[in-house]
């Protein structure tokens, strides 16, 4: 979407794309008008057999993490584009929540500096929480989500985009985290009641517990498990 403006948004005016072919960490392919179009890395234009700039002229560029992005056409550089990412605020707090819950989450992209490594490290995040599908399984991926079925009942609902899908996977685990924290502790609850009950029978002080003292224990509890289950959907 980042050349949406140079066609005032009119995709349909793209000349088709055939053969289209992506290689894991190096760029993508593909044939348009019977020209090969390579797109990525200055290591798909080497795999490809096109001549590229020495590694002494992309290093003027390439300071601050950015990256060097080529697109050739016929075995010939015609474009060199310098980019760079950054880790949206939101979305990284988000991720950084999710990440205690011991979840993974897997991204497909056909971005060639997309990988493990570079997510880890933008959003600090530790290795293994974020894995990048490779082509093969993207295409996996591709077919099955592409399924619908008529009927689903709808148990976590968000706008699409990645900070809203991250938020839903997090309050869902808060969720589950709260429901179990709350079991435990009506539990808790419950068999403290019946051991001070049972205590003042045996010592012949349940005279002495009338409904007013049970009505202060009630309300204590459950302030007390509502302070607790704030702090637990609060993460702190």
């Amino acid at each position: 979407y980042v050349f949406d403006d140079v066609v005032i948004g009119k995709q349909t005016i793209l000349p088709d794309v055939d053969g289209v072919v992506y290689e894991d960490r190096l760029g993508t392919s593909a044939w348009i008008y019977r020209k090969k179009i390579l797109v990525g890395t200055r290591e798909l234009l080497i795999h490809h057999g096109v001549q590229v700039p020495k590694e002494e002229f992309e290093a003027k560029y390439t300071r601050k993490g950015r990256k060097i992005l080529y697109l050739a056409v016929t075995g010939k550089v015609m474009a060199m584009f310098v980019v760079s990412y950054n880790a949206d605020p939101s979305l990284k707090r988000a991720l950084r929540k999710l990440e205690k819950s011991g979840m993974t989450i897997l991204v497909k992209s056909s971005d060639p500096f997309i990988n493990d490594e570079s997510i880890a490290e933008l959003f600090s995040l530790p290795d293994g929480f974020v894995r990048v599908m490779n082509s093969s399984n993207g295409r996996a991926f591709e077919k099955y989500s592409n399924m619908c079925a008529e009927k689903s009942p709808a148990y976590v609902i968000h706008n699409g985009s990645a900070l809203g899908f991250v938020s839903a996977m997090s309050g869902a685990e808060n969720l589950e985290e709260t429901r179990k924290m709350l079991s435990v502790l009506i539990s808790f609850g419950s068999a403290l009641g019946f051991g001070v009950v049972t205590l003042l029978a045996v010592v012949s002080g349940i005279s002495q517990l009338g409904a007013v003292n049970i009505v202060i224990f009630q309300i204590l509890w459950c302030i007390f498990v509502e302070i607790l289950s704030k702090i637990k959907r609060l993460g702190l």
